[in-house]
C-alpha cells in the first residue's frame, strides 16, 4: 500500500511539472501525455479507495468475529463455573450424607452396646389337674409344654414373674354342655381379666379363650381361678387327641 501511494505521488508531481513547462518535442508533440497520466492516476486512486474499503470491511469482520468469540468464551466460562459449583455442592451433600450415615451407625452401635437383650420368658402348660372345680379354686395345669425362664410351677398352677415388664396371659378351657364357669386371671389379689364361659347346648361341648395384659414386677404371682361355676361333678372336659385346656404367658417388653 505504501509503494502504491508513492507511485501516485510521483505521477502527480511529474504531471504537474509537465503541465507547467508545456514542453514540446521536435515533432511538435507534448512531452508529457497529461491526459493519460490523469486517467492512470484516477484508476489508481479508485483502486486504492476500493482496497482501503476492503481493508476496513475486513477489520470490521475481524472485530465482529473476535467479539463473538470473546462472548462465547465468557459464556462457556460461566457454564463451566456453574457446573463446577454444582459439582462442589453435590460433593458437599454426598460428604454430609456419608458423615450422617457414619454418625447414625455410631449411635446404633452405642444403643446396641447399652441396651441389654430382652430375656426370653414364656410358658405353656396344659392338662387340668382337677376338672371338677370349686368356687375360688386355683386351676392347676399339670403338664408343662415349655417353661422358659422357669416362672411357672405346675404343682401349684402359679406363675411367678422372673423379669419385670409387660406380660400377656392366655387361658383356653373346654366345658361340658349345659354348664358354665366364671374364670379370672389374677395377679396377687388384682384381677387382670375375667369372663363367663358357658355351654347351653345338649350335645356338643365348646371351648373358650381368655386373654389379659399386665405390667408386673419381679416376684408377682399370677394364677387362673374360678369365682363361680356349675354345681356338677365335672365342669371341664379334655381329650388329648382333640383339645387341650391350656394356660400360657409371655414377656412382651422388659422394663428398662
Amino acid at each position: 500500500m505504501y509503494s502504491i501511494k508513492m507511485r501516485i505521488i510521483n505521477l502527480i508531481v511529474v504531471t504537474v511539472l509537465c503541465v507547467l513547462s508545456s514542453t514540446k518535442g521536435d515533432d511538435g508533440l507534448e512531452m508529457c501525455p497529461v491526459s493519460k497520466e490523469k486517467q492512470l492516476i484516477g484508476q489508481m486512486v479508485r483502486t486504492e479507495i476500493k482496497v482501503e474499503s476492503m481493508l476496513q470491511e475486513t477489520r470490521k469482520t475481524e472485530e465482529h468475529v473476535l467479539s463473538v468469540l470473546e462472548y462465547r468464551k465468557k459464556d462457556s466460562q460461566k457454564s463451566l463455573d456453574a457446573l463446577k459449583e454444582t459439582q462442589d455442592t453435590q460433593a458437599d451433600q454426598l460428604r454430609n450424607v456419608t458423615e450422617n450415615n457414619a454418625d447414625l451407625e455410631r449411635r446404633v452401635s452405642v444403643v446396641e452396646d447399652t441396651v441389654a437383650p430382652v430375656a426370653v420368658v414364656a410358658f405353656v402348660a396344659r392338662h387340668l389337674k382337677n376338672v371338677a372345680i370349686d368356687n375360688g379354686e386355683t386351676l392347676v395345669f399339670s403338664t408343662i409344654v415349655f417353661n422358659s425362664g422357669a416362672g411357672y410351677d405346675n404343682s401349684t398352677g402359679i406363675f411367678t414373674v422372673p423379669v419385670s415388664g409387660l406380660y400377656q396371659f392366655n387361658v383356653r378351657l373346654c366345658i361340658f354342655v349345659n354348664t358354665f364357669a366364671h374364670i379370672e386371671i389374677v395377679s396377687e389379689d388384682v384381677i387382670i381379666t375375667r369372663t363367663r364361659m358357658v355351654d347351653e347346648g345338649t350335645r356338643f361341648h365348646s371351648c373358650s379363650e381368655l386373654t389379659g395384659f399386665a405390667v408386673l414386677s419381679v416376684g408377682k404371682r399370677v394364677r387362673v381361678t374360678s369365682s363361680l361355676s356349675s354345681d356338677v361333678k365335672t365342669n371341664f372336659w379334655f381329650s388329648p387327641g382333640i383339645v387341650w385346656n391350656t394356660f400360657s404367658g409371655v414377656l412382651i417388653n422388659r422394663d428398662n
